[in-house]
């Protein structure tokens, strides 16, 4: 289980179950780790961000699934919106840079 921003993100089917039951509450989607970095998916599985991981550095990125090729496809930059789903659009640059630089260490181990 991968939280962010008081969001959860289940990796799997099992997790996403397990937290129906969780005095928490349920997932906000899912996250997938990639050698780049974490891939996080909406309820339906459709990459809607991305946790960038590039040496000692941490940033997020909307991506999206590309209609026509079917490939999932990362932007420059991070959206109003994908903050927003992600939980985020709260937080200032060096504070999303810094969830960002979190989750890296989290997922490291």
């Amino acid at each position: 289980m991968l939280r962010l921003a008081g969001k959860k993100y289940a990796k799997n089917n099992a997790e996403m179950v397990e937290s129906l039951f969780a005095a928490d509450g349920t997932c906000a989607g899912y996250y997938r780790k990639l050698k780049g970095g974490i891939v996080f998916l909406d309820n339906r599985k459709q990459p809607f961000a991305f946790a960038v991981q590039r040496g000692p550095e941490a940033w997020f990125v909307t991506a999206g699934k590309d209609q026509v090729s079917g490939r999932t496809r990362y932007m420059s930059g991070l959206g109003e919106y994908t903050a927003k789903q992600l939980g985020i659009n709260t937080l200032n640059n060096s504070e999303q840079h810094r969830a960002a630089l979190e989750l890296k260490e989290e997922t490291a181990l």
